[in-house]
């Protein structure tokens, strides 16, 4: 049957009976519900009603409304994409956004200062104060002096907490040997000792990672510079960046 039909439903159903919800026209079974009393009836037919509902507005729309979302509803953001799925308790901005990924745009970036940071293109998300976020990204860079490695930096809102680490490939591709470091958010991250043989010009990888949880709004932007000062290093295209919203 359909769950729709069961708002009109009345009856002398107790704890033994079962709702059976269907989908699609085969009608294979999806789920069954124990319906403890009569009375629940109308409630569970209203909530699963809503399941796979679709409501569209802009993030400031939501942000500003900010409304209880009812169970099963997806609340879309028309502008970023973002999907928030209703518990029927919860405002809007207290649900997670759930994972966002932000990919590395533009030509391969270089950087030869070992004080100033550079951007790195498009590895920049927005994040919501309170939330607690899952950080990972992956790059793949290149230097033009085998000794010298690269740092790495995330900037972004004050924190509640945080922590991150980096692993930096140290030898020829094929090994295992990595740089590993690890530091509070706000901290630089990266290559700092041990012996870098990967070669000039040659492509090593670089993954970063950690948790943090911001007290503001705003956005987390990844950044880079060379640990020596002089030597080139390059970020080649093809990174990227990921948050889970874990809320």
């Amino acid at each position: 049957m359909d769950i729709r039909d069961l708002a009109p439903v009345t009856g002398t159903l107790d704890a033994t009976d079962r709702v059976i919800v269907y989908e699609g026209s085969g009608g294979d079974v999806t789920t069954s519900i124990n319906v403890p009393h009569p009375a629940t009836l109308s409630v569970l037919a209203a909530a699963l009603a809503n399941i796979g509902s679709v409501v569209q507005k802009s993030a400031a729309a939501w942000a500003s409304l900010n409304p209880v979302v009812p169970l099963g509803v997806l609340a879309f953001e028309t502008d970023t994409g973002v999907i928030r799925v209703g518990n029927g308790t919860s405002n809007y901005l207290s649900l997670s956004s759930g994972q966002r990924t932000a990919k590395q745009t533009g030509a391969p970036q270089t950087n030869s200062s070992n004080v100033s940071f550079v951007d790195i293109g498009g590895l920049v998300l927005p994040v919501q104060s309170g939330h607690l976020y899952e950080f990972y990204a992956q790059l793949t860079c290149q230097t033009d002096l085998a000794t010298a490695g690269p740092t790495f930096a995330v900037t972004g809102p004050a924190l509640t907490t945080g922590r991150w680490t980096s692993e930096i490939q140290l030898n020829a591709t094929g090994t295992t040997q990595m740089a590993n470091q690890s530091n509070g958010f706000g901290t630089t991250n990266g290559y700092s000792s041990g012996t870098f043989s990967v070669g000039a010009g040659a492509d090593f990888s670089v993954v970063l990672y950690g948790k943090f949880q911001p007290s503001a709004d705003g956005t987390v932007q990844l950044k880079f510079r060379s640990s020596t000062n002089g030597q080139v290093m390059t970020v080649v295209a093809g990174g990227y960046m990921r948050l889970l919203d874990i809320a």
